[in-house]
């Protein structure tokens, strides 16, 4: 049940750990991939869940008792709990003469035959022996998640006795976590919780699901951006799209700038599966929306080197995007064209690279000067990340180096930090290809002069340039300068989760070990070269 992003942190350190004297112990559902010891945790042998009955019921208890117990819990411990607890609370268990040891009640038929044996059902079962007002307490905090504070129990239903909380804790369903600076309660258990939300009928659940999502609304006020993937859920499922449309977009976009890349692809998936589902006609522009949440997804997939997922999304958001000829439709399929054929251009497709450079231009329309500043800027991702970088993939210097000139008066009106960093980067690189891949000082300087850029823009253009740098300063034969900046692009690279620079900086510093004829350290990266 946890996030992806906390997953990705318990594996780093696991891996920080090896060989330390630090244990990270962590139990899953399903398999983990990285550098962990995996025990696999089967059934109970019967003389362990005979152990473990016993120390919940006291070293003296009967053996029929034991077997009413331990009756169809399949070796499993919250099973077997549970089912204990439903014995208990039923009185087919009961306590001897005097508090002593527990003995099967006489009324309760053959080995307790009538109690649930489900999980699910026998949680349903025990749920229903509440009290009303535990009841009423407990079944609205399961659409709240596995923990809750107790102010948001309160803004969804009427506000909680103690009395309410006590017998959901005496009962070992809640467990209270905290009590400063408000109390805070926890399901005793993920399943626990789903059992009693799976109880829920539609209407019950969506009037919950609604009162919690107007309360956290509320609670959060203008800083709802750490909340929006928890609104977006519960407006969703309240039947609110709209509200959870827009909380889905600004979750995926907060955990984009957060490079929390998982989290991302999850709520731009889930605002999309608002925009397509029923109803979505009646909203405004249905297929620009549609277009927009497809474009941020492909940006994210193309991020984490799913290509061709990336792919699939932009051309499915060419395809969505509105044909009319507005300024702002043209640009949006203009934008659509432009990142795609970079991403063709990435993996070596030329030709269809140009023909969406080729399709995206026309689209912009006039001379750079003409255009307001947003198109103007489209034109220079064309220009420079797109045309350029196209002439330098395929070794023509003279026209990279003659279209950079072209575009540099409008790049130091209107240019963005990332594209005068992309500017400085590929002039440098143009540079050095026409003289035969020899680097002076002078290309360092604007390497600089983009890394001083790039700090401006995202930290993904950031890393790339500290990389460049450190591989500029190896060509120099700076190899201590160069392993710096290489380590430094490296950790940013696993920090944001950008594969292929984090490929590049791998192999940029097997390459100075190399030079440096330090063969351990060549033979310490290759594996997670490979690994890559």
């Amino acid at each position: 049940w946890a996030d992806p992003t906390s997953l990705r942190l318990t594996l780093d350190l696991a891996g920080l750990a090896a060989g330390r004297r630090l244990l990270i112990l962590a139990t899953s559902r399903a398999p983990w991939e990285g550098p962990v010891r995996r025990v696999e945790l089967h059934p109970l042998p019967a003389p362990a869940e005979e152990e473990l009955a016993r120390s919940l019921m006291g070293a003296n208890v009967g053996r029929d008792v034991l077997d009413t117990v331990l009756a169809s819990a399949d070796g499993n411990p919250l099973f077997l709990e549970e089912r204990l607890a439903s014995l208990v609370e039923t009185q087919v268990l009961v306590r001897g003469d005097g508090g002593g040891g527990w003995r099967l009640s006489e009324a309760a038929g053959p080995a307790g035959a009538q109690v649930p044996q489900a999980l699910e059902r026998l949680v349903r079962a025990r749920v229903d022996r509440l009290s009303p007002a535990a009841r009423d307490a407990v079944r609205p905090a399961s659409v709240l998640g596995t923990e809750f504070p107790l102010s948001l129990l309160d803004a969804v239903c009427a506000p909680c006795q103690g009395a309410a909380l006590a017998e959901l804790c005496e009962r070992d369903l809640l467990r209270e976590v905290t009590r400063k600076p408000e109390p805070v309660y926890r399901f005793r258990h993920a399943l626990i919780r789903d059992a009693v939300y799976n109880s829920l009928l539609g209407a019950e659940r969506r009037l919950l699901h609604g009162r919690a999502a107007w309360a956290l609304e509320a609670v959060a006020g203008e800083r709802t951006e750490e909340v929006a993937a928890v609104l977006g859920r519960h407006f969703a499922a309240a039947g609110e799209k709209e509200r959870a449309l827009r909380y889905y977009q600004q979750a995926g976009d907060h955990a984009t700038d957060a490079f929390a890349n998982d989290e991302a692809l999850a709520s731009y998936r889930a605002a999309l599966a608002l925009v397509r589902g029923p109803g979505a006609a009646s909203q405004p522009e249905p297929g620009n929306a549609a277009a927009d949440l497809l474009a941020k997804l492909a940006n994210v997939l193309w991020r984490t080197g799913q290509r061709a997922a990336s792919r699939s999304a932009f051309t499915e958001a060419l395809q969505l995007a509105g044909d009319d000829d507005t300024v702002e439709s043209r640009r949006r399929r203009a934008h659509l064209l432009i990142r795609l054929g970079r991403l063709e251009e990435a993996d070596g497709q030329h030709v269809a690279a140009w023909a969406a450079f080729d399709a995206a231009e026309p689209l912009l329309g006039g001379y750079p000067e003409e255009l307001d500043t947003a198109t103007s800027q489209e034109w220079l991702e064309l220009m420079v990340d797109g045309r350029v970088c196209q002439y330098i993939n395929q070794y023509q210097p003279e026209l990279a180096l003659a279209t950079l000139a072209a575009v540099r008066p409008v790049l130091e009106d209107v240019g963005p930090p990332a594209t005068v960093y992309s500017f400085y980067l590929h002039l440098v690189m143009a540079r050095v290809m026409r003289n035969r891949y020899r680097a002076d000082r002078a290309d360092l300087a604007d390497l600089h002069r983009g890394l001083a850029a790039a700090t401006q823009s995202e930290e993904k253009d950031a890393g790339y340039a500290l990389y460049f740098v450190g591989q500029f300063l190896w060509l120099l034969g700076d190899l201590d300068d160069a392993e710096e900046y290489l380590e430094r692009a490296l950790a940013m690279a696993e920090r944001i989760g950008e594969s292929s620079l984090h490929g590049k900086s791998l192999l940029g510093l097997a390459l100075n070990a190399l030079r440096r004829h330090d063969a351990d350290r060549v033979r310490a990266l290759l594996p997670r070269i490979l690994a890559g």
